[in-house]
This record gives C-alpha cells, structure tokens and sequence, in this order.
C-alpha cells in the first residue's frame, strides 16, 4: 500500500494509541508542507495545542516525499531533511528530546504495519545502499549543546561525536538552544572545533527548517535565522533542488492580531492557527476550561533578605496546602529566582513532600531523570514556561509579565480533564512602583501591568484560560532591545572564514540574543576527580600536581548529562568566592588548551592566571574537582538524610559539584594515586594500582598490558590501551594517575575489524580509499538530486581529494605511525614484510608495520596533504596553470575548492607558505606542473581569489553545504575501516 497524507491518523494513532487523532491544524500543516514543500512563517497555537506534533510531522512528510520520489510523480515537493526545534529553555529542549527519541524508538522496534512502512522509506532516503544495515537510522536524534551526543537505540544520551554531520541526506531531529543552533548557523558553533564550523553551518542552511519554538522569547534570532534563509535562497548551490533554510516561529502566547509582532511577515506567507469557532476534542476542553485567578500580596516580596526568603517559601507553602486540599493532582510552583526555588523545594522535602526541581541551572541528567508524574510538588523557575509536558492540578507562581503568566498558567489543567484549576499569583502588596533589585530579573514597569492585568482577570471566572484570553488585550513586555542587529552580507563572509585566525572574534551576541549581556551565555561545568592539590605541599611539590591534574585532562571523556548549564557571571561568582578552600581546582577548556583558575592568581602554579582577570566566553567547558562547593537542590534520586551532589550550580552552595561520569559508559576507567603518599596499611588500591602499573614491563611498542594490572577482573572485557600520568616527587617517583580506556574500533566488515582477538586491522590502500570516497559522493550527490556538474565535481574531489599522501615524506609518516603489532615475525620477517608494504601507498597508518621510533618524521609540523592534492590536481585539469579565473566557479573550480577544504581549513587561506609545502617534495614529485600549481594557488594567491569566486558563485552557505557532503563521504568511509 502506498503511503499517502490520508494516512497520517493511521501513523498519529500507531505512535500513540488508537484513542488520539490529529487536530485540524496538523492535518492542515501536513498537507501544506507535501504541496508546497514549504513550512508556514508562523505556527499560531495556544499552550495544549500540540505544536510538539511538528516532530511526527516533520517524519510523516519526509517518508511521503519519498514514496512520491519513488512513484515518479510531479508533486513529490521537497521537504526539508532536517528539523531543528530551537527554544530559549534547557528544560524544554530536554522535552523535545524525549519525544524525538520516542519516536525514532519506536520506529526502530517496528515489527509490521505503518512504522515499518515509513522506517523502510526514510531509510532509503536517507542514505546510499552501501552504508551498513547498522547505520541506516531511519530517524536521527541529536541534542546539540557545546559538541554534540547523539541519542542511541535504547533512548540514552551517547558519546559527545557531532554524528549528525556524517549523514547529511538522513532525516534528522535536532534539539538545541538559541545560542548553540545559532552559533553554529553562523559558522562559530559554540563547542564546535573551527574545522567542523563549516559543516555544521553547511548543513543547517539548506535541507533543514528550523522551528523558533515562543519565537517571542527570541526575536534578535528569527531576525538573523530569516536573513540567513534569505541568503541562502539567493546563494543556492542547487537551486529547487535542495531548499534552503527555511524557519517557522512558533508560540503558543496567543496575542490579537493587532499585536503579532510577525504580522509584517502575513502578506508574503500565510501563518497555522486555531480555528475558534470549529475546535474538536479534547483540544475545547483543554483551553476552555476555567482557570480561575487570584493575586496575594507579600510584604518584603523578592527583598533579597533572609528574612524574606524565609517568608516567602513559607507563604508558598501555604498556598500549596490550600491548593492540595481543592483537588488531587501535582501541585506546580514557579519563582522567578534559583534561590527562591531552592528554598521553597528544601522546606517541602523537609515536610514530607515528594518534590522536585526544575531550574535552569540544573545538571542535564536530572531532568530527564525528573518522573514529575510521581512528584506532589514541583518547584520551577522561568524554564517551565515553555514546551514543559506536565499537568498541574494547581498552581502558585510569583509575578511576571503578562505573557509569562500565560505560559506558566499554561500547564495547569493542561489535559483539560479537571474541571479547573486554580493559579495564584504572589508579588508586593499595594500598588506601588517596583524597585528594581524586586522585579529582576524582569522590568519594573511590566511587573506593575501585569499587576493590575491580573487583578481584572481574577474578576473572570475564566480566569486566565486561552478562551478568556482570546479577544482580551495582554500588556506588552518592554523589548530587551528596542533595536535588533541585521546581519548582513558582508558579516556573513567574514564568520564564514573559519579557518582565518582573527584579532577578536566576532560576538555573535548581536546576532542571537535579545540580551546583549554576554553573561546570558552558555558555559558548561562539570565535576571530576583531580589529583588532589594539597597545601602541606612545597610550592614546587604543588606544580608537579597541577601538571599532572593538566595532562590528565587532556585525556577528558565526558557525556552531556554530567553538565552543569551555567553562565560566566554565575561562574565567576563560585569561583571567586570569599573563604574558598584553596586545595580546590577549576580548570578551563578553550581552543584545545586547559588553563588553571585561581582566586589568588596562582602564582607559582603552571598553566594557572587569576579567575578574575580571565573572562569566561559562551562555549566554554570548566571543569572543577570533585569537591568543589557550589551546588544545591535535592536530586530526584536523593534519599532521606543524605547530602550528596546538588542538582543546582549557584554561588551560594553549599554541596559539592560530585563526579557524575560513568567509565562504562565512557569507557574510560581513571585510578589517581594518593597525594601525600599514605602508609601501607592506608593505602588506596587505586594507588596500589598505579604502583603496578608503573612497575609493568612495557612490550617491544612500549604499550602495558592491562592483564598485568591487578584490577583486570574488575574491568569488562575487551581490548585497552594503559596510559600513565607523569610520576612525581610528590608520589614518591610512582605515576600520579593511570587510564585504561577501551578501544572502539568500528567492526564494519570481518576483514577489516582488529577484534579482541588480538588481530591487526588490515592497512588500506590510498587508491581504494579515494574510490570508495569518490562512490560515496556521487551516492549522496545522487539521494539529494543535485545537479550532474555538481554530482561530477563530488566524484573527482573524492578520487584526488588525498593524491598529496602519495608523497614519499608523507608515506613515510604514515608509517611511523604504523598500529600492525608484527605478532610471531621474526626480525627478518618483519623487515620483509614491511619492504613488501612500502611498495604500496596507503590512506592512513592502521595496519602498517611501524618504522624504528629513532627516525624522525620527514614532514615538518603544520604541513598540509590537501594543498598539495589540489595543486596535483590543478595541475591535471588546467592548461599552463591559468592565473585567471572564470567570473562563475564551474565544475574545474568546484572541485579544485572541495579537495583543498576537505579537512575545514583553507577556506581563506593555510597555515604555511610554498617554500614548506614544497621543501618535502622530490625532485620528481614536483615535475608534470606541480610546482608551478603550488607557486600559482599559494605564493602568487590564486587560492584566495578561488575563495572569493567560491563566495561569489554559492555563497558562504552553499559552499560549506558542498564541503560538508564530501567529508561526510571520507568520514564515513574511514568509519567503515575503509
């Protein structure tokens, strides 16, 4: 049977129950999408609307788009292959999440019928018949923070790999924050190394639709988001082929139409909203019935005092008794404040409630982990205004502007399946104005509005339902910014150049944030076990342990549910606050180095500066020990008289931040030895360990056996390498930490894979490798329809794109570098065969028997393979090296630019000059008009006008989409062991 858009209950109902139907709306949506191919500019629907049904939809549509590709017929439209549900609230980015993943979930177990149908069709959408059976997701889930993880079969969290840009024709689902899908729009993802930045922008604008859920929260980002669609419209390398970014503003705070700050937009394209007058079950219910409100007075409301504090959880929990005795359910708590929140949610748990936490600051793993259906009680901050999927009985919650009670009163009665529910509404008594220390973190002036709204509404016996508040005027917030940023053409150039080493990088700021305090940015913090810096040390002591916990870091696994979401004023604060121990460590990560931050400075310590001279940047990981006091809240986990790690990151706590890793997850085991030296009898094994493990006779590689360490029965089993820290006075000459961490190798093929056997992987050779890439290309070419010159260019960048490894100096690296342990060869063996292996180029040094450790490597630091394939290759293709260039780049130029920035550099110019590029060539690895290419492209410049012609004919977006599809190509055939 062949799927239709007729079929869309069929799939709404196998995904979640027989009961559910579609609303009008979705329906609607749907069919718009499959005839136009385009997504609305505005998605108009009121909280309990479903508009987290854009996920199934998004699916739906792509599995019928491909049905209709197959079936040749003229209205196949093209729809996006990627959905990115953006919203300015970590907890609701973890609520899209959940639902994606249920989704792809379930369409992977399906055993028959619809989801079998729609897996089966994105699959072969999704990628080219040569990918193994195990790769081909029909979905692909990603939560995109600083790096990316990308959710596994079971549901869980994965490693920290950006997955999502090996698979560029995949049906994607990505769910992020305004900053860390903006940044990478822009080319400067936060996180994101700058060879990766172009990928990722790349692919985000084209084949992608991006939803801007409560767009109203975001407004400086739909402007930028709808002017980067409007380039790459323009600049499209493939034209109706692959559509270009595309952004629907979503928001469920109705406003009348008077009011739409999007109404500009109206003209052009039409918005999805609610038909009032035709609403079907259960969505009447849902925003029909009452919500009946009432305002109560605090004196000494948000002071900041104790005192006030104190009064203030206590009045809340009062209100929650009243609410509790009204009706059965989960009660809901919103505060405008971390603090209040914690506060309030302590007392609680202390009275015997089951409570939880729901905060901005909260650690990753707790939310999902957060089972609000258990809870009597949840205490929440801002967060849960948006997207949260939770239905209170009742509620209390401080004052706010207007359109944040709506969304906050949006999760009362949210099933419509009471009769109503009641909200109150606590602030300042009187009628006063508000100082502002009390209305942060709002404006005074929108608190007072809200005031005096909600005192009429509690007039209404509707309340504040959607239906009460459908044709009455809502006060309007003060912008954070009365005038946005418009990025323009000459701005997207520059971010475009990742690869230029700039004065000051740009403050994307401007670009993102309705707010341009860079304190609103985004820095992960996470716990770890650090050698212990002891102050019994001598200063010189102190160092060796500050540069082992240093080259321990360099050795950080780390997965997305150990983080802490902070900002850098917030980290500043713990950092620097009065009375802190100073045995604690904190440690940043920037551009790949680690720096040590001190209150004091730390003079005398290595790779340490003064916290407060040092200022934290969004994108940034800190990393503090395991000890540091920072944190508050009570983990949904925690049981009764216990105090561990808080689930709340805040200058005032008082719990510590805890080690929230896995190593079986991770697959990295860390064993730290004692610091000072402890006697025999007190000894730790992990020091014992270490002990053993520097005592271990290396093998003829220089590699210890984990079997002669005396923990190996505690580890699973499997293949590891042993790495040992530096060894120190300060642990008497034994290694300050030891890491066993589990080899991953991809078993792809029997032939290919290094078992844990013991078997050596099999080498591969540079011919092969550059075919199987240049398949690879011209498949995805091919799955996305591009244009023959364009699939033509994808297929030869793929067979030259690593012609500049075939130079002697090169192979011999590779071959330093060899993995092939030689097992049971003799000396004479050994040397035959690696003469036989010699005779052959290869791609990469698995399976390559090592040279001697004593012979130095021939290519000096910094040299580059691809420049000197594009010069091999412009060499081929050009008559006498042409110094101009055509006014439109073609298939020559294209390619030429796709073999040069295959690794992400070059996209303005390379790290070194002609006279180092050709100073490890041969003479006659420089005849056949090599090095005139090389002097042409890099010392006369022709390479910086390709990029300038590069921008001209594509633009700075089309160019990384093209990019970003041939390394797709080579990293998933290096994945494959190919």
């Amino acid at each position: 049977m062949s799927l239709t858009v007729e079929r869309f209950d069929e799939f709404f109902a196998a995904l979640h129950g027989q009961d559910r139907v579609p609303y009008r709306w979705q329906r609607e949506l749907l069919e718009r999408l499959l005839s136009t191919g385009q997504w609305p500019r505005e998605l108009d629907i009121p909280t309990g609307g479903g508009k987290s049904t854009a996920i199934e939809i998004h699916v739906f549509a792509n599995a019928v788009a491909q049905q209709r590709t197959e079936e040749g017929r003229e209205d196949a439209s093209r729809v996006p292959r990627r959905l990115s549900m953006i919203v300015a609230r970590r907890a609701v980015v973890d609520d899209h999440l959940t639902r994606a993943s249920a989704l792809m979930e379930a369409l992977d177990r399906a055993q028959g019928g619809i989801l079998t149908e729609v897996r089966e069709l994105l699959v072969r959408r999704g990628y080219p018949t040569d990918i193994c059976d195990e790769e081909k997701r029909a979905l692909r889930v990603h939560l995109l923070r600083g790096g990316s993880v990308a959710v596994t079969g079971d549901g869980s969290l994965g490693r920290r790999r950006d997955e999502w840009i090996h698979h560029p024709a995949a049906v994607q689902i990505l769910c992020g924050t305004p900053d860390m899908i903006g940044s990478r729009l822009l080319h400067r993802g936060y996180g994101v190394t700058s060879r990766a930045q172009p990928r990722s922008a790349g692919l985000l604008g084209y084949d992608h639709v991006a939803v801007l859920d409560e767009a109203h929260l975001s407004r400086q980002l739909l402007d930028t988001f709808r002017r980067v669609s409007r380039m790459c419209g323009r600049w499209n390398p493939a034209t109706a082929e692959v559509p270009a970014l595309q952004v629907c503003a979503a928001t469920a705070t109705h406003a009348p139409t008077a009011q739409s700050p999007y109404e500009q937009y109206d003209a052009t394209q039409g918005r999805i909203s609610l038909d009032w007058d035709q609403l079907e079950e259960p969505l009447a219910r849902i925003l029909t019935q009452p919500k009946p409100v009432d305002y109560l007075g605090l004196k000494g409301w948000n002071s900041g005092t104790k005192k006030a504090l104190s009064d203030h959880a206590s009045q809340v929990l009062e209100q929650v008794e009243a609410l509790r005795a009204e009706s059965s359910g989960t009660i809901g708590v919103v505060v405008n404040r971390v603090t209040t929140a914690v506060e309030i949610q302590e007392k609680a748990h202390r009275s015997g409630l089951r409570t939880r936490l729901l905060v901005g600051p909260q650690r990753v793993g707790e939310p999902r982990d957060l089972r609000l259906e258990d809870a009597e009680l949840v205490v929440a901050t801002q967060t849960i205004e948006v997207g949260v999927d939770v239905d209170f009985a009742g509620m209390i919650t401080d004052l706010a502007p207007a359109f944040a009670l709506i969304q906050r009163a949006g999760r009362v009665n949210r099933r419509g399946e009471r009769a109503q529910g009641r909200v109150i509404v606590i602030g300042p008594e009187g009628s006063g104005a508000f100082p502002p220390p009390e209305a942060l973190p709002y404006e005074g002036d929108d608190l007072r509005q809200a005031r005096e709204w909600i005192r009429e509404l509690s007039q209404d016996p509707g309340g504040i339902s959607p239906r009460a508040l459908r044709d009455r005027a809502v006060p309007t917030t003060t912008p954070d910014r009365p005038v946005l940023s418009h990025l323009g053409d000459a701005d997207a150039r520059l971010l475009s150049r990742t690869s230029e080493h700039l004065f000051a990088e740009p403050d994307l700021t401007f670009w993102l944030r309705d707010s341009l305090d860079s304190d609103e940015q985004e820095v992960r913090v996470i716990g770890r076990t650090l050698p212990r810096l002891d102050q019994n040390l001598d200063p010189g002591l102190q160092g060796e342990v500050v540069d082992a916990a240093y080259q321990l870091l360099h050795q950080l696994e780390y997965e997305d549910q150990e983080i802490y979401p902070s900002t850098p004023a917030r980290v500043r604060a713990v950092l620097t606050r009065r009375g802190l121990d100073p045995v604690h460590q904190a440690w940043v990560h920037r551009d790949g180095e680690w720096t040590l931050l001190r209150p004091d400075g730390g003079e005398g310590l290595p790779h340490a500066v003064a916290a407060s001279g040092f200022p934290l940047r969004g994108g940034d990981l800190v990393v503090l020990d395991v000890g540091f006091p920072c944190t508050l809240g009570i983990s949904a986990d925690e049981a009764d008289g216990t105090q561990g790690a808080g689930t709340v990151l805040l200058p005032e706590g008082d719990r510590p931040i805890g080690d929230h890793s896995q190593p079986e997850s991770l697959g990295v085991w860390t064993f730290l030895h004692q610091v000072p030296p402890a006697p025999a009898d007190q000894e730790t094994e992990e020091t014992r360990i270490c002990r053993a493990a520097g005592e271990a006779e290396p093998d003829e590689d220089g590699r210890i056996a984990v079997e002669n360490l005396p923990f190996r029965d505690a580890l699973p089993e499997g293949a590891y390498d042993v790495l040992l820290g530096p060894v120190i006075e300060a642990t008497e000459g034994e290694p300050a930490w030891v890491t066993c961490t589990m080899r991953r190798e991809a078993v792809q093929d029997e032939r290919l894979a290094l078992s844990d056997s013991g078997r050596d992987p099999q080498p591969v050779l540079l011919e092969d490798h550059q075919e199987d890439v240049a398949d690879r290309a011209k498949a995805l070419g091919e799955i996305l329809d591009l244009p023959q010159f364009v699939q033509a260019a994808l297929r030869e960048a793929g067979l030259k794109h690593d012609a500049g490894k075939e130079s002697s100096a090169f192979q011999t690296r590779l071959f330093l570098g060899g993995n092939h342990r030689g097992e049971g060869l003799s000396a004479q063996e050994r040397g035959d065969f690696r003469k036989k292996q010699r005779k052959m180029s290869y791609a990469k040094s698995e399976g390559l028997l090592p040279l001697s450790r004593t012979q130095a490597d021939p290519v000096p630091k910094g040299w580059r393979h691809e420049m000197l394939s594009a010069a091999k290759f412009w060499a081929d293709q050009t008559v006498g090296n042409p110094a101009v260039l055509p006014e439109t780049a073609g298939q020559t130029e294209l390619t030429a630019w796709l073999i040069g920035t295959h690794h992400g550099l070059g996209r303005d110019g390379f790290p070194i000059g002609v006279a180092q590029l050709l100073g490890v060539l041969s003479a006659e690895e420089r005849q056949d008009g090599v090095e005139e290419a090389v002097r042409l492209l890099y010392g006369v410049g022709l390479w910086e006008d390709l990029a300038a012609l590069m921008e001209r004919t594509f633009g700075p977006w089309g160019a990384s989409y093209l990019e970003a599809l041939l390394r797709a190509a080579d990293t998933t055939i290096s994945q494959e062991g190919r």
